[in-house]
């Protein structure tokens, strides 16, 4: 319970720090619905390789959405074609329910952090594919999902 306060400290804590933000974008669903099959692309243009990056996703979900968490499949795709993914586990709620995150209305809005000390290897663009990995093939109440790289801390 602890890590999950410090996580979503840290990450309000980066919401509402832009001075370093490097690239940042969120993908609407249409409907709040996310299929499986529906692979959300983001292309990031690195020129910096010296220095640490902060690696975010960005959920959006409303208040119906009827998990505490969400889990997802992250590939990054290096200039050179060298894939790698990692599965990462979005904490959402509470264990007492509450809702994580900035609340506003009816949409919650998380930043999680899932690699603080990430070193691109080359410069050039490179391709996050985020999918979601659920057990329901269509996930309802997601109304977007997003991808933040930040100047790291030295």
């Amino acid at each position: 319970m602890r890590k999950l306060i410090i996580i979503a400290l840290l990450a309000t804590v980066l919401q509402s720090c832009d001075s370093g933000k490097v690239y940042q974008e969120v993908h609407d669903f249409e409907d709040t619905e996310w299929a499986f099959t529906d692979v959300q692309r983001f292309n990031v243009t690195v020129e910096d390789t010296l220095n640490p990056h902060l690696l975010l996703v960005n959920v959006r979900n409303t208040s119906a959405y009827p998990y505490s968490n969400l889990w997802l499949f992250v590939t990054r795709i290096a200039p050179g074609g060298l894939a790698h993914t990692d599965t990462i586990e979005c904490p959402l709620a509470a264990t007492d329910g509450r809702w994580l995150g900035t609340v506003s209305g009816n949409l919650i809005d998380n930043l999680i952090l899932f690699n603080k000390d990430f070193r691109f290897k080359d410069p050039g663009t490179y391709t996050f594919k985020i999918r979601h990995g659920m057990r329901s093939d269509t996930l309802t109440e997601i109304a977007g999902i997003g991808l933040r790289v930040q100047k790291g801390y030295q």
